[in-house]
């Protein structure tokens, strides 16, 4: 068996809100939920193009399956509060410890 995230590592507060319409530039998103026992680290990626170079700024919230209250995956597109600023979700890394049994995800948010 895979031990969890040490609980002392997942720091983090946020609020994750469903989207749910999307008609053009017009959304529509649920009612927030707060989750808890997460922890959000930044992580620049360098994108490159044929003639420049760019540095994007993501961040990655690492949701443990045991301490992670509730422990619900965000879907592409959702908005995550995290202090104040507002996130949209680019993807989910979901990762298995033994068998089917999730150990953790990683939220890519953007």
């Amino acid at each position: 068996m895979v031990k969890p995230i040490p609980k002392r590592l997942l720091i983090h507060t946020i609020s994750v809100e469903p989207l749910t319409s999307e008609e053009g530039w017009e959304k529509t998103y649920g009612d927030p939920e707060t989750i808890s026992n997460v922890r959000v680290e930044p992580k620049k990626t360098l994108q490159r193009s044929n003639d420049e170079y760019s540095i994007v700024g993501d961040l990655i919230v690492y949701m443990d399956y045991t301490h992670t209250t509730p422990f619900k995956v965000p879907k592409k597109r959702d908005r995550i509060t995290f202090y104040g600023d507002q996130y949209t979700v680019e993807g989910t890394n979901i990762y298995y410890g033994v068998g089917q049994q999730i150990h953790h995800v990683e939220v890519v948010m953007r």
